[in-house]
């Protein structure tokens, strides 16, 4: 909270400022927070919106997600019926949580009482509970018609495809679960939605997708080394042409605009914040291998720390400071062609290839889509519960 208000004493002085409140763990229950936790905050702005949704900082050494709203969109959502509401975009959706459960220290900047009042017409609908149902209910329809996808692939005998169907769900009807509970821990929220069971199957099925620990902890390491030269070869060289160009804050230099250089759409992201991310997502990673969730661990460094990510990083972060008017792409050309990134990157895909189950049996996909269609099924059963 120290931080999330220090960072709201620098933002309520930018032009155009008009609202600032948390949403996210800060805004919810103190007992969810973890050492991966950070500073959720939606800002309010009266006037031109900038070509970017949200911007990626770091405050103290703590990452700040900063996502921006019009304040005509603030009271547009103010006005909207249950329905509408659970059909807000991702990032409505975050914020509107963030107001129904924050109290009013959530809210770090209110003058012209806006964010107070919107408060106000979201307290209609009680603590959330009915939009977090319907909106769940919505995404467990959408479940259940890949499901049914992946039952017909089971008849046609096409297991790849069935596996494959049923595996993204596994994804999809935890969390709907998770986000009906109003936690982030699958055991809590297999209790306190009464279907005990489903988080050690969800696990049980999890692990059917991976070779296991030592084979994820190899591919976890061939990326922690990977990111390691990168840092040496590509980020430090760049941040020293960058200090030569007059750059005296490197760590602070924003980037505008869908680059790549860790998440995709229009974003600023500071370079700071990018080395963070990815240094964070290692530890993440490592975290659930050592909690002897290796799907999760996989999952991570698949997204953002394989080798195809990691180069696109490096490409990405070269096109943005030639946007900002600072050529470093001999520099990041220069390695991604060398013989050791080469070498690095191959041992990467290789451990990344071999740390996924690959080989499909019949007997193995239908056991696995059955298992997926049961935990949706108590899903479902919980949702309409409410």
């Amino acid at each position: 909270m120290a931080v999330a208000r220090q960072c709201a004493c620098r933002l309520k002085e930018r032009p155009g400022v008009v609202g600032l409140a948390l949403y996210g763990s800060l805004a919810g229950d103190p007992a969810e927070l973890t050492g991966f936790s950070d500073v959720d905050m939606g800002v309010i702005l009266k006037g031109p919106m900038p070509a970017h949704f949200t911007e990626h900082r770091l405050v103290g050494g703590v990452k700040a997600d900063l996502l921006l709203f019009h304040l005509d969109t603030l009271r547009e959502i103010g006005r909207r019926t249950l329905d509408q509401l659970a059909k807000s975009s991702w990032t409505e959706d975050l914020f509107v949580k963030g107001l129904i459960r924050g109290g009013r220290d959530t809210v770090l900047f209110d003058p012209g009482g806006e964010i107070a009042r919107m408060k106000r017409r979201l307290a209609v609908w009680g603590p959330g509970r009915e939009v977090e149902r319907r909106r769940v209910a919505g995404e467990l329809r959408q479940a259940d018609g890949f499901l049914a996808k992946a039952e017909a692939a089971l008849r046609a005998k096409q297991w790849r495809k069935a596996l494959h169907l049923s595996s993204h769900q596994l994804r999809v009807v935890p969390g709907a679960v998770l986000e009906l509970a109003g936690t982030k821990q699958l055991p809590l929220a297999s209790r306190r939605l009464g279907i005990p069971g489903f988080a050690r199957t969800t696990t049980g099925l999890l692990g059917n997708l991976t070779m296991g620990g030592a084979a994820v902890g190899a591919a976890w390491e061939a990326d922690c080394d990977l990111w390691g030269y990168l840092l040496r070869e590509v980020w430090g060289p760049v941040e020293e042409r960058l200090r030569r160009e007059g750059v005296r804050q490197t760590d602070l230099l924003e980037i505008a605009g869908d680059y790549g250089v860790f998440w995709h759409g229009n974003r600023v992201h500071e370079l700071g914040r990018v080395k963070a991310e990815a240094a964070l997502t290692l530890r993440w990673s490592r975290h659930y291998l050592d909690e002897g969730r290796p799907y999760e661990a996989l999952e991570m460094l698949s997204w953002f720390m394989n080798a195809n990510a990691q180069k696109e990083r490096c490409r990405g972060l070269a096109a943005a400071l030639k946007a900002l008017g600072h050529e470093v792409a001999p520099i990041v050309n220069r390695v991604l062609r060398g013989a050791e990134f080469r070498r690095l990157a191959a041992r990467g895909r290789e451990a990344d290839r071999a740390a996924w189950r690959r080989e499909i049996s019949p007997t193995r996909a239908k056991r696995f889509v059955e298992g997926v269609r049961r935990l949706h099924r108590l899903a479902a059963a919980a949702a309409v519960r409410g």
